[in-house]
């Protein structure tokens, strides 16, 4: 957490200087987004590889360490997908079974 505060203090504090002071004004975001894009690929490639949605998510509700993911075990089995599908259309028709005043043919 004190890197990350750290981190948006020296964002905060270095950006006038580089606007005002280097003269590169709007240009700036040419810095920040040349830097995402440096980022990028490896979190695309190599840190959620073999990794679904789902499984991020998962891993974000089990708040499991970022730096742990490769290792965690879910708590969620796989298959559990399939029963939010099951349930999801379990809903859809007890909605639909309801008469909620729509003409039926």
């Amino acid at each position: 957490m004190g890197v990350f505060f750290f981190t948006i203090w020296l964002i905060t504090f270095v950006c006038p200087y580089i606007y005002y002071s280097i003269s590169l004004g709007p240009m700036l975001g040419f810095i920040f987004g040349g830097t995402s894009n440096l980022y990028l690929p490896y979190i695309w490639f190599f840190e959620t590889t073999d990794s679904t949605n789902n499984d991020i998510s998962q891993l974000f509700k089990e708040k499991a360490p970022v730096r742990q993911w490769k290792n965690h075990m879910l708590e969620q089995e796989y298959g559990a997908e399939e029963d939010m599908k099951t349930s999801t259309i379990q809903e859809i028709e007890h909605l639909v079974s309801l008469d909620v005043g729509f003409v039926h043919d």
